[in-house]
């Protein structure tokens, strides 16, 4: 048999099959890093971790349904220790294993992730977040506070690259705070991030931040707010190929007690009359492309529509934040395998890339209990 990343070609008679050898290796690896089942006499970690990756593949709503699923259907059960589960102890085991146990599974999976071909000027990420929501009084429940209705769930903030559509950072976090928290544990000091351009949402309007990253050498793209103090300098010459640009210039933004940030305010015109303000610390894009790199914003936007829809990552799985982040990385495997097998498509005049997660997905969960195509199996990685 031949060889691929190191792993022989798995047994095809069910897709199934070929996802649990995609997903052994990696998951062994993890387990044993973390010491997820250092004190583990039943259920390991990684046919615990396969159950969570079947249960979004099957497009399940519940524990009860998994448990349902391990007990009664044999093709997820004769190649797992799993059988006999109670509800109760599933529930325990989201909040016993350690999260790290998924490290190694996304790490080769997101190698395994190639561009999508897309003109972009730079290497490109997408930062911005999203909120899973929980019952309050569950949530306050296990956790051993008050909470407030709108508090009561978990943030997910994420950092992917536009040019595969592949996460690169996460970080999970309780309630709903100010976006601007978590760049530390996104972009910690210890990761090397130059040369990167970086398209942040509103959310993070922090001016310590933007100074941050252009200590980093990180270029940003944001949109400006009304309560930002910029000081203009000199106007950039005009681009008569495009009059929705009505303003380009070069100032500092910040006040006159803080050490100023030297940026670029450029000012678009949309079609129905309305202004549109970006800030931006790239200088040598003309003011069309700012505004049109800011427009790639919206695909991590598509993302959380995926994860959330497609995915069925409706809400965490348990009420421990422990138990959300497994619940939150099984969704991102789910998610990097349909990219793997999705298709795409190129529209010959714009250029404009197509990624179809959704029907990859749905094929996904047709052929679960099938023999896997060999356009399948080369997209997951084997030959």
């Amino acid at each position: 048999m031949s060889k691929s990343n190191g792993r022989r070609t798995p047994s095809t008679r069910t897709m199934y099959r070929a996802l649990r050898h995609l997903c052994l290796k990696p998951l062994r690896q993890g387990v044993q890093a973390s010491g997820a089942d250092r004190y583990v006499k039943y259920y390991q970690s990684r046919d615990f971790a396969l159950s969570l990756i079947w249960y979004f593949i099957l497009g399940l709503h519940s524990l009860r349904e998994l448990h349902v699923r391990l007990s009664e259907d044999r093709h997820l059960t004769e190649l797992s220790s799993m059988r006999g589960i109670s509800n109760s102890q599933l529930a325990n085991l989201l909040r016993d294993r350690p999260v790290a146990l998924w490290q190694a599974l996304v790490t080769q999976l997101y190698a395994q992730i190639r561009p999508l071909g897309r003109r972009l000027p730079c290497p490109t990420w997408a930062l911005d977040a999203t909120f899973l929501t929980l019952g309050c009084r569950l949530w306050a429940r296990q956790l051993g506070q008050e909470l407030q209705p709108e508090n009561a769930g978990v943030k997910l903030s994420t950092i992917i690259d536009l040019q595969t559509w592949a996460p690169r950072r996460t970080h999970v976090s309780c309630g709903s705070g100010h976006d601007a928290e978590h760049t530390d544990q996104l972009l910690p000091s210890d990761v090397v991030i130059a040369g990167i351009l970086l398209i942040i949402d509103r959310g993070y309007r922090k001016y310590q931040f933007f100074r941050d990253l252009i200590a980093r050498h990180v270029d940003f793209i944001t949109r400006a707010c009304a309560t930002d103090v910029f000081r203009p300098v000199a106007s950039m010459l005009p681009d008569d190929a495009h009059p929705e640009i009505v303003a380009d210039e070069l100032g500092y933004l910040g006040g006159t007690r803080q050490q100023p940030i030297r940026v670029r305010r450029v000012v678009l015109r949309t079609h129905n009359d309305d202004e549109v303000v970006f800030l931006t610390s790239v200088l040598d894009l003309s003011a069309a492309q700012i505004a049109q790199l800011y427009a790639r914003r919206w695909d991590i936007e598509s993302f959380f529509r995926w994860l959330k829809g497609s995915v069925n990552l409706k809400r965490p799985l348990g009420y421990s934040l422990q138990a959300a982040e497994h619940t939150i990385m099984a969704a991102l495997v789910v998610y990097l395998l349909a990219l793997l097998l999705a298709e795409k498509t190129t529209h010959p005049q714009t250029g404009k890339v197509t990624v179809h997660i959704t029907t990859a997905l749905q094929r996904l969960r047709a052929r679960f209990h099938d023999k896997p195509t060999a356009h399948d199996l080369h997209a997951l990685g084997f030959y």
